[in-house]
């Protein structure tokens, strides 16, 4: 572990709630394995539960650092990465999981059985994994993706400030790990587990502590000095642009540089994505030019593909991808080029480069790059004012930003902090959710059964424990699915989904193999679509749906133990491109 880890894990050892705020690619997520260990041998805990955010980051840890260690994963999709490392009650000594599947268990839950608690059939086997996760050291890992403001994210941060809550007060063993998270978030969360009476204390860089202020907020901290990674990071020039439009000379900018090294452009949604790279792959006919797309509408399949091909660090390599590169794809590059976003955005896209080996090498010789590219009239999945706020920081640094050296007046945390000044963090403090978060923290702290949460739910405007949406799968081929949002799916049935009388197709999966057992059709989630449309409440359809699939399961004897899926359209998912572009 670096040291400012190793430090994190004596004070979680002091009974100490360490709030871990280090600099992209600093090694925290690496550092749970060693935790893991240290942990359980001490007889501080009897394993260690790694929460990301997404669930191609739980992919990428168990890959790279907990399959060595015998460790395994959680997370909810028809197809698994190794059947016999999936843990769905949370049982392994080291596990990876994804943000909802941990929450969904902790809330009584468990993903596995979702399907017979929603139909009333089971109140499912949540107490096992209750033993595992009250026993576990539990690290929220990315937390800044999470406890954000935007959108959805500003709904999930009641559930899991509830969870937190919860953990704080049986005084589990909690670490939560960022790298941008905003500083009045950071107070937040610090004094949410201090009412709990669970000591909260900052683990940073010194220089990042003073930047912070953490001194004048009162928080206890801990200035944990790395000369050998701050040497490092500081050998590093960076040139920062901005310019108005991708014009031509943007997409000329963009293929002179990756004649030099990998190039990563990022934007801001799956439409300008796919647009942007067609673009590029226009430009470069006869150039051997490598161009990588990744989006969240690819299938698994396809995903794996593209993420294989991040591994090529040479010269003549564009990778195109959407917010999702911030925290759940390892990207290397010299250059990264960025639609507008808030400035912790900007932070972790600018934190894909100049990572490692060769790229690293490059960007200490000739320096990195970082292109931000648009106006406010782009913010598209973001605030206004957010983006606004951004842009104005960047300007004032006249483009003079070290987007890795996380200390002085050019660091990127002096761009986090002008940001944040001009940007009004009303999500996470808004009245309105509040209640949700007090909803949860007394269903948590009672003994109610799962059909106590399924009725809250049913009765706000909250879909799931984490967002306004439920994602689902669409099936594209027997073995190959792409993760959408249901009202997304429903919205373009007719030329995304394969109808089965009318009704989309509705397929049943083996949970263990991935194979198919049998289609039926969605009828009670088409009827109740056609009937209201976008004016239906996401648990409504949901309902529908189980209902459907309790039919289907029923009339072919299949036992209830069953994942699913939509079915794609023949013909409609585009190879390398994705679903519905």
């Amino acid at each position: 572990m670096r040291p400012l880890m190793a430090e994190a894990y004596r004070g979680l050892a002091e009974g100490v709630a360490p709030i871990v705020v280090a600099p992209t690619g600093y090694g925290k997520t690496m550092a749970s394995p060693e935790m893991a260990e240290r942990a359980v041998k001490e007889g501080l805990a009897g394993g260690l539960i790694h929460i990301a955010p997404l669930r191609s980051l739980v992919r990428k840890i168990y890959e790279a650092a907990f399959k060595a260690r015998g460790g395994g994963y959680q997370f909810h999709s028809p197809a698994s990465l190794e059947p016999d490392r999936k843990s769905p009650y949370l049982l392994k000594t080291l596990v990876a999981v994804s943000l909802d599947s941990y929450l969904w268990t902790l809330y009584r839950i468990p993903v596995v059985e979702a399907a017979s608690i929603e139909r009333g059939l089971s109140e499912g086997h949540y107490y096992p994994a209750a033993a595992s996760i009250f026993t576990s050291v539990n690290v929220f890992d990315e937390a800044h993706i999470f406890l954000g403001e935007t959108g959805d994210q500003g709904l999930v941060v009641e559930s899991v400030k509830a969870a937190v809550r919860l953990l704080a007060a049986a005084k589990t063993p909690l670490v939560i790990e960022t790298a941008t998270m905003p500083r009045s978030i950071l107070n937040g969360i610090a004094r949410l587990v201090e009412r709990q009476g669970m000591e909260p204390r900052v683990y940073t860089l010194p220089c990042i502590a003073r930047s912070l202020n953490l001194e004048n907020d009162g928080l206890e901290y801990r200035g944990v000095d790395d000369r050998e990674w701050l040497d490092g990071a500081s050998r590093i020039h960076w040139t920062t642009l901005y310019r108005e439009e991708w014009t031509g000379r943007v997409f000329n900018e963009i293929i002179s540089d990756a004649r030099k090294g990998k190039v990563l452009v990022v934007l801001n949604t799956v439409s300008r994505a796919v647009e942007i790279y067609k673009e590029l792959v226009e430009r470069t006919v006869g150039e051997g030019m490598r161009i990588t797309l990744i989006h969240g509408r690819l299938s698994a399949g396809d995903r794996a593909s593209a993420e294989d091909s991040l591994g090529f660090d040479g010269e003549g390599h564009i990778v195109v991808a959407t917010p999702l590169v911030e925290a759940g794809v390892d990207v290397n590059s010299t250059a990264v080029y960025t639609e507008v976003a808030p400035a912790e955005n900007l932070v972790q896209r600018a934190g894909r480069a100049c990572r490692r080996g060769r790229a690293l090498g490059s960007c200490m010789e000739n320096g990195g790059k970082v292109v931000i590219v648009g106006g406010e009239g782009d913010a598209t999945i973001y605030s206004t004012e957010a983006v606004r706020a951004s842009l104005d920081a960047v300007k004032s640094m006249s483009g003079n930003i070290d987007w890795r050296y996380p200390c002085g007046e050019s660091s990127y945390i002096s761009l986090l902090i002008r940001s944040e000044a001009n940007t009004t963090h009303t999500t996470y403090i808004a009245k309105g959710r509040r209640i949700y978060e007090n909803l949860f923290a007394a269903y948590l702290s009672s003994d109610g059964r799962p059909s106590a949460l399924l009725s809250v739910l049913d009765n706000t405007e909250l879909c799931s424990l984490l967002r306004t949406g439920v994602m689902v799968e669409v099936l594209v081929d027997n073995r190959d699915s792409v993760t959408v949002d249901l009202y997304w799916a429903l919205r373009n049935a007719e030329s995304v989904l394969e109808t089965h009388g009318r009704a989309p197709t509705l397929v049943l999966i083996d949970p263990e193999s991935g194979s198919v057992l049998a289609e039926s059709r969605a009828e009670n989630l088409w009827r109740l679509w056609k009937s209201m449309g976008r004016w239906t409440g996401c648990r409504r359809l949901l309902s529908a749906l189980y209902r459907d699939l309790h039919r289907a399961a029923r009339d072919r004897e299949i036992g209830s133990r069953v994942s699913w899926a939509l079915k794609a359209k023949k013909g409609v998912y585009k190879r390398g491109l994705g679903l519905g572009v």
